[in-house]
């Protein structure tokens, strides 16, 4: 639509419509519009004159809002210099939204740029600040962003006391080690113990969380600090049974003969046979990377997909099988696992039989949601 036809639009909306629903008429109008990112309706909406920028009407949300909650950055940058406030607030205390708040909600980083260019107030007004939602949801590049403008921690009134934000990276979704990362680098301590009283280090080790981990010996905690109950990390991987965190401590200089092996006496007291052989085999890498990859099918057959994912992200080879036997034709249609497979590297040629592919292959697109897809990321076409 050409900017003449949009204020077309709007000039026969501002003679037709009853005064007392003109508003209204060019609201909706405009709230099609930036679900449709057409710049130039929005833009004559607004010179159309008859538009409340901060509109806040019941049943319609400001059009700010909505250009946030649908993704449309040019959008916002338009609403803003047409003087949208990028600090209004909707909804009483506890089910107040701000704009900052909504872009942390969508993951939207360039949206938040533009807000906090705007003049947004980092800390904001709602009842959970926007760097906890950012960090929850993993996203590195807001948190940064944040911490950068001088955002705070502002935990939910129901939230554990001593909650920290490394805490709700930790336990949050998405890639954790880049925004734990971008935490200590804005101030957080890493080695702070946490709601619960336990260590960073701990956590995320007994997770599998091997960036995490990383990230936090990289900062200079020692990889073999002791916690309230007198064990390392490892010692607690181990009991815990993580054989990608007990990996990377070790690949990080971890002493598995802290206590007189008490690695390893946790592993045999809870039964965890894999951890006790990882362990016996420190010294030996081709006899560690079989186990791991005997743990990868373990948790692939089982269908762990988190477990697998960090697996891999440790070294298990998800090609040390080939044909028949490889885990991706051993799990057959199932598009979740799978999927994390191929993102840790699995080859799709390395499946194939003498014959080509196997028969699960021929109906995985109509017996699987997502089977479609999956078989177009594997390379198979009718």
């Amino acid at each position: 639509m050409s900017a003449k036809d949009a204020a077309g639009c709007f000039d026969a909306v501002l003679k037709q419509a009853p005064e007392d629903r003109r508003e209204s008429a060019i609201l909706n109008i405009l709230d099609a519009a930036i679900y449709a990112g057409n710049l130039p309706l929005v833009r004559a909406a607004i010179e159309a004159g008859a538009l409340t920028i901060d509109h806040t009407g019941v049943g319609l949300s400001p059009p700010l809002f909505e250009a946030i909650r649908w993704g449309q950055p040019e959008t916002v940058d338009l609403l803003l210099e047409a003087g949208a406030d990028p600090d209004l607030s909707v909804g009483d205390e506890q089910s107040a939204q701000q704009p900052l708040l909504l872009a942390a909600l969508g993951g939207e980083d360039r949206i938040m740029r533009s807000l906090l260019d705007a003049g947004a107030d980092p800390t904001g007004t709602m009842i959970v600040s926007p760097l906890v939602i950012a960090a929850r949801d993993g996203q590195a590049g807001m948190v940064n962003m944040l911490v950068e403008a001088g955002g705070i921690a502002r935990f939910h009134p129901e939230a554990p006391e001593g909650m920290t934000l490394i805490e709700m990276g930790i336990y949050g979704r998405g890639d954790r080690g880049p925004v734990i990362s971008a935490l200590i680098a804005g101030g957080e301590d890493p080695a702070q113990p946490m709601s619960r009283g336990e260590l960073p280090l701990f956590t995320a080790a007994v997770l599998g969380q091997g960036g995490v981990v990383r990230t936090i010996v990289d900062d200079g905690v020692p990889v073999d600090m002791i916690d309230q109950r007198g064990f390392t990390a490892l010692v607690a991987a181990a009991e815990a049974g993580s054989l990608a965190g007990l990996s990377v401590l070790l690949e990080l200089g971890a002493d598995p003969d802290f206590d007189d092996g008490a690695a390893a006496r946790q592993a045999e007291l809870n039964g965890e046979d894999l951890i006790l052989e990882y362990l016996r085999a420190v010294g030996d890498s081709a006899a560690q990377q079989q186990i791991l990859n005997n743990a990868l099918e373990i948790e692939v057959l089982s269908l762990f997909a988190g477990e697998a994912e960090a697996l891999m992200q440790e070294g298990a080879d998800p090609n040390a099988w080939v044909g028949k036997d490889h885990l991706l034709n051993r799990i057959e249609c199932s598009p979740r696992i799978g999927t994390i497979l191929l993102d840790g590297g699995a080859d799709p040629d390395l499946m194939l039989v003498e014959s080509g592919w196997m028969p699960w292959v021929m109906s995985c697109g109509e017996t699987a949601h997502d089977g479609a897809e999956y078989l177009n990321r594997l390379g198979w076409a009718k």
